[in-house]
């Protein structure tokens, strides 16, 4: 699933039940280097992605995020 489809599916989840609310997708990649007495090391890369909902209704505000995007993770 990606950050478009994250949104798209969250925003679903919250007009169809009513909410306003805010969606944040964050995806990024970092990549670490380490070179020993002039050679290549050690390389490792990560990839990270998440999507938090931020939910109002009334005076009452709540607030979840995971890092599993998957629709079953943004229904819970």
């Amino acid at each position: 699933m990606n950050g478009t489809e994250q949104v798209l599916a969250a925003l679903d989840i919250l007009s169809g039940e009513g909410f306003a609310g805010d969606v944040y997708v964050m995806q990024g990649r970092s990549t670490e280097l380490s070179v020993v007495d002039g050679k290549l090391d050690k390389q490792q890369t990560e990839e990270n992605q998440g999507i938090g909902i931020r939910v109002f209704t009334g005076d009452r505000v709540g607030f979840s995020y995971t890092t599993v995007p998957s629709l079953k993770s943004i229904e819970e």
